[in-house]
Protein backbone atom coordinates (compact mmCIF):
# COMPACT_ATOMS: atom_id res chain seq x y z
CA UNK A 1 0.00 0.00 0.00
CA UNK A 2 1.36 3.13 -1.05
CA UNK A 3 0.65 6.10 1.37
CA UNK A 4 0.64 10.08 -0.39
CA UNK A 5 1.56 12.57 2.02
CA UNK A 6 2.12 16.26 1.03
CA UNK A 7 4.45 17.85 2.71
CA UNK A 8 5.03 21.71 2.45
CA UNK A 9 7.59 23.64 3.86
CA UNK A 10 7.65 28.11 3.58
CA UNK A 11 11.03 28.94 4.00
CA UNK A 12 11.22 33.60 4.02
CA UNK A 13 14.54 34.19 2.73
CA UNK A 14 16.40 37.57 1.59
CA UNK A 15 17.30 37.46 -2.00
CA UNK A 16 19.36 40.45 -3.21
CA UNK A 17 18.43 39.97 -6.94
CA UNK A 18 14.17 40.04 -8.14
CA UNK A 19 12.69 38.05 -10.31
CA UNK A 20 10.38 35.16 -9.67
CA UNK A 21 11.71 31.63 -10.94
CA UNK A 22 9.83 28.33 -10.30
CA UNK A 23 11.11 24.84 -10.83
CA UNK A 24 9.55 21.46 -10.44
CA UNK A 25 10.21 17.65 -11.25
CA UNK A 26 9.94 14.13 -10.11
CA UNK A 27 12.52 11.82 -7.94
CA UNK A 28 13.15 8.98 -6.92
CA UNK A 29 15.04 8.46 -3.00
CA UNK A 30 14.29 4.50 -3.05
CA UNK A 31 16.02 1.68 -1.77
CA UNK A 32 14.80 -1.53 -3.64
CA UNK A 33 13.88 -4.20 -2.34
CA UNK A 34 13.92 -2.22 1.07
CA UNK A 35 11.23 0.46 0.46
CA UNK A 36 10.04 2.85 -2.38
CA UNK A 37 10.28 6.45 -1.52
CA UNK A 38 9.66 9.04 -4.12
CA UNK A 39 7.43 11.82 -5.65
CA UNK A 40 7.13 15.20 -6.90
CA UNK A 41 8.65 18.49 -5.95
CA UNK A 42 7.54 22.24 -6.86
CA UNK A 43 9.40 25.27 -5.95
CA UNK A 44 8.64 28.97 -6.55
CA UNK A 45 10.33 32.10 -5.61
CA UNK A 46 10.05 35.46 -5.24
CA UNK A 47 12.57 38.53 -4.45
CA UNK A 48 11.32 37.37 -0.27
CA UNK A 49 10.29 34.26 -0.35
CA UNK A 50 10.40 30.23 -0.96
CA UNK A 51 7.16 27.71 -1.47
CA UNK A 52 8.33 23.95 -1.50
CA UNK A 53 5.78 21.50 -1.94
CA UNK A 54 6.74 18.16 -1.62
CA UNK A 55 4.30 15.05 -2.70
CA UNK A 56 6.10 12.34 -1.08
CA UNK A 57 5.15 8.50 -2.13
CA UNK A 58 6.51 5.63 0.17
CA UNK A 59 6.05 2.09 0.92
CA UNK A 60 4.21 1.32 3.86
CA UNK A 61 3.37 -2.46 4.47
CA UNK A 62 4.78 -5.84 6.01
CA UNK A 63 7.26 -6.60 2.82
CA UNK A 64 8.54 -2.61 2.62
CA UNK A 65 8.47 0.14 5.59
CA UNK A 66 10.54 2.67 5.67
CA UNK A 67 13.42 2.52 8.51
CA UNK A 68 12.27 4.82 10.43
CA UNK A 69 8.66 7.12 11.62
CA UNK A 70 10.41 10.54 10.54
CA UNK A 71 11.03 11.86 6.80
CA UNK A 72 13.99 14.24 6.47
CA UNK A 73 14.17 16.30 4.10
CA UNK A 74 17.17 18.42 2.77
CA UNK A 75 16.81 20.87 -0.15
CA UNK A 76 19.90 22.53 -1.36
CA UNK A 77 18.39 26.24 -3.02
CA UNK A 78 21.87 26.57 -5.14
CA UNK A 79 22.62 23.10 -6.20
CA UNK A 80 19.07 22.18 -6.43
CA UNK A 81 20.17 18.61 -4.52
CA UNK A 82 17.33 16.61 -2.66
CA UNK A 83 18.34 14.14 0.23
CA UNK A 84 15.60 12.52 2.21
CA UNK A 85 16.90 10.88 5.23
CA UNK A 86 20.50 11.51 4.79
CA UNK A 87 19.65 9.64 0.91
CA UNK A 88 20.58 12.08 -1.85
CA UNK A 89 17.84 11.59 -4.31
CA UNK A 90 18.10 11.17 -8.37
CA UNK A 91 15.58 13.23 -10.31
CA UNK A 92 13.66 12.11 -13.45
CA UNK A 93 14.35 13.51 -16.77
Amino acid sequence: MIIRHVIAGIAALSLATGAANAAEGDFNCDRLPKYYLGGHFSKERTTKDATLTFEVGFSDNQERYLPSDELVIRYNFRTGKLWINGKQCKWDK
